[in-house]
């Protein structure tokens, strides 16, 4: 292949080689793009979900906060029936709390299996 190279004209010798490496760069290009494109749709489904997580727990967050602020009110609280529209008030938010601290905790668990075998193993 030396020899025939040798034979074409100082122009070709210069422009095959460069054409040839930039053939090369384009497939490379194209080729990292198509894993990057994996690995992008992979981390916005991460995002996703963990947004949705980060939800979860600010409004947990808040649950507690407004229970709190219930229970002040309650204790200061001297009318009966005031008390009693609170003590409803504050078990639906305790319920409220529970049951998103459990959906957490369910999906995390069915999402990492093997985070379920190793907490079970210690």
């Amino acid at each position: 292949m030396a020899k025939w190279l040798k034979n074409l004209s100082l122009y070709k010798q210069f422009t095959l080689p460069m054409l040839i490496i930039g053939l090369l760069a384009v497939a490379a290009t194209l080729y990292a793009t198509i894993i990057l494109e994996g690995s992008i749709s992979a981390l916005d489904r991460m995002h996703i979900e963990g947004n949705n997580k980060v939800n979860d727990l600010e409004a947990i967050d808040d649950s507690v906060t407004l229970y709190r602020a219930l229970i002040l009110k309650h204790v200061a609280s001297e009318n009966a029936s005031n008390m009693s529209a609170l003590d409803d008030q504050l078990e639906q938010i305790r319920m409220t709390a529970e049951l998103t601290l459990q959906y957490i905790e369910t999906d995390f668990l069915d999402a990492n299996p093997e985070t379920t075998r190793a907490t079970e193993e210690l």
